[in-house]
């Protein structure tokens, strides 16, 4: 539908942009031209330049109103936030009133539908592989939750940090699963003023990005977000490229974070000796059926996203055992269905190649398999 180089409209902000790559995967990197930005679009959230007549609300504006963003008052304009919440002090005082105590972020959230704030309501989608997100998903009027969003194969440690004037006023250390999402803090419009700075850094996969956020950034970061299935201001951190290309400690990433994450591991794992090697080859099994009824006996109560998580799982420790073996050719059976399992073992396998850890890999029409298998040569 899109091509390189097309200039196009995001639906729910107008803003304009222009193809610069086609992931062939439903989304594209594209060029905003207002703010010379490169961010990621999915073709659900886009229309070609000649077709655009008007911004459209989203399905979460649909439901809730479209929310009217926050002017700022003389006050806001003429006194500092210490000014302001004197001010506030001192009138509460006249009035009587009682100063709540400020609470956590879980304890801010009220627990019961309000006016003034909600939950916010998730449509679950399978995964897209994407990598790892920023959302600020709605929870009242000018206020949002932020979700790390990690729409990976990875799990990690991270910490995060939101500092408005330079000063940090959340943080947070926590651990992230593959495929999942954890809501991380609050944020208000109004921050907006306060040239609010968003980091993330993931000591164990040495990556670590800053996230400005300034008003035109803002307006033009609505898009659905993988997983959550909402559209929401959203950006992505770290793309699932630049995840599978690390190399932590100037080692190849690919072999030993991946073990380092499995969930069944040896307890005293040590080198094979070569006879437990040749014994281990001549027993190696050079097929892998991924269908979820064959890998998973509970696959009935799990979840697409769930299943697929497994799915990648099992190929990595197959894989990974079958290179320290040295096993010569292998099939990996991922079935056609629509294609999407297929293509997580196209894109596993791709990374192996590139890294040298495997020779070649094809997905041609074999008697046994049709084309339901990939054969590869280790």
């Amino acid at each position: 539908m899109f091509q390189t180089g097309d200039l196009i409209r995001f639906r729910y902000t107008g803003a304009r942009a222009r193809i610069l790559t086609d992931y062939l995967d439903g989304s594209y990197k594209v060029l905003l031209l207002q703010d010379n930005e490169e961010i990621i679009a999915f073709r659900d959230d886009i229309i070609p330049e000649k077709d655009f007549k008007a911004v459209e609300k989203s399905a979460v504006e649909k439901e809730i109103g479209e929310q009217k963003l926050k002017k700022l008052s003389t006050e806001d304009l003429f006194y500092s936030k210490e000014e302001l919440e004197k001010k506030r002090t001192e009138k509460l005082r006249q009035n009587n009133q009682v100063k709540l105590e400020p609470k956590s972020f879980i304890e801010s959230i009220p627990q019961d539908k309000s006016k003034e704030y909600y939950i916010p309501v998730f449509k679950e989608t399978a995964p897209r592989n994407s990598g790892v997100w920023l959302a600020f998903a709605d929870q009242g009027e000018n206020s949002y939750i932020v979700y790390l969003i990690n729409d990976s194969n990875f799990s990690f440690n991270f910490e995060f940090s939101l500092n408005l004037e330079e000063k940090s006023v959340q943080h947070l250390k926590q651990h992230i699963d593959q495929y999942s999402y954890f809501a991380l803090a609050e944020f208000d419009y109004a921050m907006l003023n306060d040239s609010p700075i968003i980091e993330l850094n993931c000591p164990g996969l040495n990556l670590k990005e800053m996230l400005r956020l300034k008003y035109k950034k803002w307006i033009s970061m609505q898009q659905e977000v993988p997983l959550i299935g909402i559209n929401c201001r959203a950006h992505l951190m770290f793309s699932t490229s630049r995840m599978s290309n690390i190399k932590p400690g100037g080692t190849d990433n690919l072999k030993k974070y991946t073990e380092a994450q499995l969930k069944s591991k040896p307890k005293d794992h040590q080198q094979l000796t070569t006879y437990n090697k040749v014994e281990q080859l001549a027993n190696f099994d050079n097929e892998l059926d991924l269908h979820a009824e064959v890998l998973l006996p509970n696959y009935k109560s799990l979840s697409s996203a769930e299943i697929h998580a497994q799915q990648k799982l099992a190929l990595e420790k197959y894989m990974l055992h079958a290179i320290e073996l040295g096993v010569p050719e292998l099939f990996i059976i991922h079935g056609l269905g629509e294609g999407v399992l297929r293509k997580t073992v196209e894109t596993y396998l791709s990374e192996l190649k590139r890294a040298g850890k495997i020779k070649t890999f094809s997905n041609e029409y074999i008697s046994k398999y049709g084309f339901g298998a990939t054969k590869v040569r280790v």
